[in-house]
Formats: structure tokens, C-alpha cells, sequence
């Protein structure tokens, strides 16, 4: 595909299939390569652009020892569309069948025509600009949580950003959202806090930028690893309304019992975990 302004000079597109192995001496020839699709557009200088996208030939079978059989079939045509006409000598048709020495042998042409068509394809009237682009995203550890950040310098009809998290790398889970900020200079910086980031691990975070119109774009995956002390405990939000994150640094393997307290001493809920000498949640 080629999406530009100006074609300059003169060039030539390849995509034509394969010939298929000539060489066989007695069974099974391959067929030939089917050829590829070409989408042009540009304001100017098609004309100068010649593209070929011909099927590739069926291979021969012409003996060896007992009764040749087995040439390969031609290759399918592929398809050219571009909004203004292209080099004349330009082709798109099929690949011819192979044969034995006694002819065809079963094996065919392809014998349907490509399709070399000027489309209405629109043709940038001047250079694209990316609508999301990430300038620079990184996370910092510091006394138990993490500063996840980023620079944006293009926010193209942006609604918000969604904080995501993950503890291998791989499957990421929604940490928090921040709504897309006008911004007063040429660029925009953002911050979030995790206060309950992996202890003694590495924790990976990736920013996902969500549009007005439900597109989705990622940044890049960051990382950072904490390490802490025995007993180092973290509750995220503080205070919290309906829920909270809580994190305990464990040297041994093993059970705790995490008890939740009323403003008068009472406990009013308890639940036992089993603890790997690491992070528990």
C-alpha cells in the first residue's frame, strides 16, 4: 500500500507470484504463486508507477523413468486499485499451467482476469499527524508505591487515560483513569500513584489513551521493582469508602490472620490468607 502527497520520477510494484519447480522428473509439480494486492493513492504521479501482479506458473513434469503426471496449476491474478491511473504497461492475469510431455495433463490455466481499477481513494492533502502520541512514560518506587508518568504531545479528540497494571508483564488489569487535561503549553504531563505496587517484585505498567470515538491507543510497558522490609504495610485508598487494596511484606511462608477494627476496638471482620515470603493482597 502507498498513501502519499507527490509521486516523483518513475518506479515499479511487484507483487507477481512465483514460478513453481521446473526440475521434477516424474510426480507432484507445484502449483504457481497466486500474486499479491497493490493500493495506490497520491495527489500526483501515478501515471509514472508501473505494477505487476501476475499469477506465478505451474511447474513442468516432463518425465523421468515412467509415465509423467502431476503438473502444477497457474497462480491466481491479484488485484491493483489506486485513485488515478497508473502506468499503461502495468498487469494483473494469471499464471499458465505446467505440463508433461504428453500436455496438460489435468493441471489449468488461470484464466480469470486481475482487476487493475481506479477507485475513489482519497489522497492526504498534507502529512498525518498521529492522533495520540506518547512523548515519554516511566514509573519510579519510592517508600512503598510507585509515580507512574507520562508526556503527551498529540491528544487528537482524547477523552482519558487508563492506568494499567500487571504483575508478569502480560495480562494487565485497570489500576485507575485519569480524564485528558486541556493543555497550556505544547505538551501535557500526567501522574498517577500506585500505593499498592508488588514488594520484593517487579511490577509493569502500561498507559491506555481512550478516545471520544472508543479507539484505543497503548503506550509502552514500563517497569519497576521494590523491595521492602518485613511487616511494611500499604492500604490503597486511605481512607477508603466501599473498598481497598491492601499489601503486607511477608519473610516466611506461612498463615496471617488480617482482622479489620471499628473506631471502638471491636473487630467487625477477619479473614485468614496463606502467606509466600513476599507480598501478600
Amino acid at each position: 500500500m502507498v498513501y502519499a502527497k507527490n509521486v516523483i520520477n518513475t518506479g515499479t510494484i511487484d507483487v507477481s507470484g512465483a514460478d513453481a519447480n521446473t526440475t521434477i522428473k516424474k510426480d507432484a509439480s507445484g502449483g504457481g504463486g497466486a500474486a499479491g494486492s497493490v493500493i495506490l493513492a497520491a495527489t500526483s504521479g501515478l501515471a509514472g508507477i508501473t505494477v505487476t501482479a501476475n499469477g506465478g506458473n505451474g511447474g513442468d513434469n516432463t518425465g523421468g523413468g515412467g509415465g509423467p503426471h502431476g503438473p502444477g496449476g497457474g497462480g491466481g491474478a491479484g488485484v491493483i486499485y489506486s485513485n488515478s491511473a497508473i502506468n499503461a504497461a502495468s498487469s494483473a492475469t494469471g499464471g499458465s499451467h505446467g505440463n508433461t510431455s504428453t500436455g496438460a495433463y489435468g493441471s489449468f490455466s488461470a484464466t480469470a482476469p486481475g482487476v487493475i481499477q481506479v477507485l475513489g481513494i482519497a489522497s492526504p492533502a498534507s502529512c498525518l499527524t498521529l492522533a495520540v502520541n506518547f512523548l515519554a512514560v516511566s514509573a519510579t518506587g519510592n517508600a512503598g508505591k510507585t509515580m507512574i508518568s507520562w508526556k503527551m504531545g498529540s491528544e487528537e479528540n482524547m477523552l482519558e487515560y487508563v492506568v494499567e497494571k500487571s504483575v508478569d508483564g502480560v495480562s494487565f488489569v485497570p489500576l485507575g483513569t485519569l480524564l485528558y487535561q486541556f493543555p497550556v503549553s505544547g505538551t501535557n504531563d500526567y501522574q498517577f500513584t500506585d500505593f499498592v505496587p508488588v514488594a520484593n517484585g517487579n511490577t509493569y505498567y502500561r498507559i491506555r489513551a481512550l478516545d471520544n470515538s472508543g479507539r484505543s491507543f497503548y503506550s509502552n510497558i514500563v517497569s519497576v521493582r521494590l523491595s521492602a522490609a518485613a511487616g511494611a504495610l500499604a492500604i490503597s485508598p486511605n481512607p477508603a469508602v466501599e473498598s481497598a487494596s491492601l499489601g503486607v511484606v511477608s519473610s516466611v511462608n506461612g498463615q496471617a490472620e488480617i482482622r479489620l477494627l471499628d473506631m471502638t476496638g471491636h473487630s467487625c471482620w477477619q479473614k485468614r490468607y496463606t502467606v509466600n515470603a513476599a507480598a501478600i493482597r
